[in-house]
């Protein structure tokens, strides 16, 4: 299985971080001809956004790459596109299933909230008469 699956298939974000770092580092320590951008390779990723920066970046130099025919470093950009892209999806397809299943909480407590009776009070503060509490 690919890294790239990998994230596709990661249950939390934690997952998600986990294998675009090691997507890093693998390139970050094998990369000899130094293709990709210190900026891409910085570790730690910081969060979405930091993530969703080095992404925005790696189109410009994907595009740069091209117009210069550098057809090895388009390679490896495009690769690095193609990993952060997928974590980018997994990462808000994770938020979204989170956010819906608070809604769906607090649909479910709101429900019981209205199913639940009205409570009388009709407690004795002490056992002296006339300290009864009326509704």
């Amino acid at each position: 299985m690919l890294i790239i699956d990998m994230i596709r298939d990661a249950d939390t974000d934690h997952e998600v971080y986990f294998w675009m770092t090691a997507y890093i580092e693998s390139v970050k320590y094998g990369d000899a001809l130094g293709l990709l951008p210190e900026r891409i390779t910085r570790l730690p990723l910081a969060g979405a956004r930091d993530v969703r920066e080095r992404f925005d970046g790696l189109i410009i130099d994907v595009d740069q790459a091209s117009r210069q025919l550098n057809d090895r470093s388009c390679v490896v950009l495009k690769e690095a596109l193609h990993v952060l892209g997928a974590g980018i999806a997994r990462l808000k397809v994770l938020e979204n299933a989170h956010r819906e299943s608070l809604a769906q909480a607090m649909r479910s407590l709101t429900e019981k909230q209205r199913a639940a009776p009205p409570h009388a009070v009709h407690a004795k503060t002490s056992g002296a008469p006339g300290n009864e509490l009326h509704p």
